[in-house]
């Protein structure tokens, strides 16, 4: 009796172990083929890129449009300095041009 229930204890320890080896190699092929499935194919990784690249050069083109706004709004104010200082200056060398075109001044004489 010894014998048979010795050689039946290794018989099912022989198959539990083929039977775990079969569920882990089962379950190995089951986790490849959900891989598989939710792994992007090579067209659908193009149209991944495609967009990606898409979406880096609109951002770029409107950081591009900003900095063109700021840099204007940067020289609108300096020219705009520029301009009222100019006209200032003209502004007083006509009056002081007025000032001195008094009649009977020599600014007044005419061509000699």
């Amino acid at each position: 009796m010894d014998s048979i229930a010795g050689l039946l204890a290794r018989r099912l320890r022989r198959n539990f172990a083929l039977r775990v080896r079969q569920l882990l190699r089962l379950r190995r092929l089951y986790l490849l083929r959900a891989e598989l499935r939710w792994v992007p194919n090579e067209a659908q990784r193009l149209f991944a890129l495609t967009v990606g690249i898409g979406v880096v050069c609109g951002m770029a083109a409107v950081e591009f449009h900003l900095s063109i706004q700021i840099v204007e709004r940067i020289l609108e104010s300096r020219f705009e300095k520029v301009a009222i200082a100019i006209a200032h200056k003209q502004r007083c060398s006509f009056q002081r041009h007025l000032q001195g075109a008094v009649p009977g001044s020599e600014h007044d004489r005419g061509p000699p």
